[in-house]
């Protein structure tokens, strides 16, 4: 039962011979009360203590509303929370100095069998919006000749209109240097390329919304074109890349286009 909720007897008003009987509409309405606060099926309160009942642990008397008294006993316990320096605080020729004050590392013993990878910085929001999204953005799709069908990179984003050539099958895109892409991202987004980081970010969620699969199931790829050109405008090193040599350079610098940067949207 909730604050609002109606209930209905249906044929319990006025009842005459020979005329349909109404209903009764029962609507509750919740008073407050001075220690309990009703949220769905749970009942919260605030309680106010003291530093030294924080820091040390107390015991309260709370008297609940089926008239009982129970005592509850709190322990001391305290999770320090550590404020690292920034990124970059410690210039490169410092961190030997570093090493030298901290204990050994465990040096691992590379294989033939190992590959080497770099670790990303981990963002909650993206990492549940790529578990959400499952492979519903995956970035090629077989074809029934076996191969992976790939089109110029202006084709893959939106918009080569003076190019027709048909590519065969391949792994590896056609570079970028193709169809001439200096602008290609830009012309996605409607943008120019001076523009500002303020405009990027709202030329990119009003198409995002506009293009979302949720609201357009049939524009997933447009989509995912307009996360691709926001990933790289967004940064400004793949930015600069870009304006210098195209996407063909984002590609060989092992830039990863993931396309989860158009969680700004729901910002």
């Amino acid at each position: 039962m909730k604050d609002g909720q109606q209930i209905t007897f249906h044929g319990e008003r006025d009842q005459e011979p020979g005329l349909e009987p109404g209903d009764i509409i029962i609507a509750l309405d919740q008073k407050d009360h001075a220690v309990f606060t009703p949220r769905g099926e749970e009942l919260f309160m605030c309680m106010d203590i003291q530093l030294v009942e924080a820091l040390c642990g107390f015991q309260k008397a709370i008297f609940t509303l089926d008239n009982r008294t129970r005592v509850i006993t709190s322990h001391p316990v305290i999770e320090f929370k550590i404020n690292f320096p920034e990124n970059g605080f410690l210039s490169p020729d410092k961190f030997s100095l570093l090493e030298k004050l901290l204990p050994e590392r465990k040096e691992v013993e590379e294989t033939d069998e190992m590959d080497q990878e770099e670790l990303m910085n981990f963002d909650p929001d993206q990492e549940r919006w790529r578990h959400y999204n499952g492979e519903a953005y995956e970035d090629d799709e077989p074809h029934p000749w076996g191969g992976v069908q790939t089109l110029c990179e202006r084709q893959r984003i939106g918009g080569c209109p003076s190019c027709t050539q048909q590519h065969a099958p391949s792994r590896s895109p056609t570079p970028a240097s193709a169809c001439s892409p200096e602008t290609t991202y830009y012309d996605v987004l409607g943008i120019k390329p001076n523009a500002t980081q303020e405009e990027l970010k709202k030329a990119h969620r009003n198409l995002a919304l506009k293009y979302h699969p949720d609201k357009n199931p049939n524009e997933g790829e447009k989509f995912k074109q307009i996360s691709q050109a926001y990933e790289v405008l967004s940064d400004a090193k793949k930015r600069e890349l870009y304006g210098k040599r195209g996407e063909k350079a984002i590609k060989e610098g092992g830039a990863v286009m993931s396309f989860d940067s158009h969680m700004d949207i729901f910002d």
